[in-house]
């Protein structure tokens, strides 16, 4: 199944949820939020490469993680 999106609206803010007070009376709601967050793993050498090939400079920021 496929669907066209055609428009699409997102809510980006920074600090803590700001909700209505009597909100904060029903305990069967979450108030907060979900991080998003994005990481890098280690390089990884396709298998059929010498591996004597050094890894370019351009990659030193992941060698460690």
């Amino acid at each position: 199944m496929a669907i066209e999106i055609e428009e699409a609206a997102a809510k980006i803010r920074t600090g803590p949820p700001v909700d209505d007070e009597e909100d904060y009376a029903n305990v069967e709601v979450l108030s907060g939020a979900v991080p998003a967050l994005h990481n890098y793993g280690k390089p990884v050498a396709d298998d059929r490469l010498d591996p004597d090939t050094p890894m370019p400079d351009y990659l030193s920021p992941y060698k460690g993680r």
